[in-house]
């Protein structure tokens, strides 16, 4: 049997970009692109060091524009509201929350690209920071 070495703690750059891509697929789930970003989780950005670097690679990605999930949801809330189960007069809070959902959808669908880089990029330089307090090891911060 060959005895292998115990793995090392990741450094504080592929931390942050680890966990990065975690919250871009979590949001891509909730948008209704799960499957199609999940590329980013298996295929990390990990050498990107610039957010013109990290905009190539998402520039790279095939994600077209859909808008299958817009209309499902539009559809969805307008079978509720005619069924009486999910009026706007009735349920006023809750249904302003769904119109702000169905736009963020409808924003994954029209421009995924640059809506995932920017999120991909918030939470990058977010996590950078966070990784270093944890990791301990200093690292270039994403730049624009």
């Amino acid at each position: 049997a060959i005895a292998l070495p115990d793995r090392r703690p990741p450094d504080a750059s592929t931390l942050a970009h680890a966990r990065a891509a975690d919250t871009v697929h979590l949001a891509a789930k909730w948008l209704l692109r799960g499957p199609e970003l999940r590329v980013v989780t298996s295929h990390s950005p990990f050498l990107c060091e610039t957010a013109e670097d990290l905009l190539a690679y998402y520039e790279s990605l095939p994600l077209g524009r859909r808008l299958d999930g817009l209309f499902g949801m539009l559809l969805a809330l307008e079978l509720l509201s005619f069924a009486n189960i999910l009026r706007r007069e009735s349920f006023p809070r809750m249904r302003r929350f769904l119109d702000f959902y169905c736009a963020a959808v409808g924003a994954a669908g029209v421009f995924p690209q640059h809506l995932f880089y920017r999120l991909h990029y918030w939470a990058w330089a977010y996590e950078a920071q966070r990784a270093v307090r944890e990791v301990g090891s200093p690292m270039p911060a994403p730049s624009s």
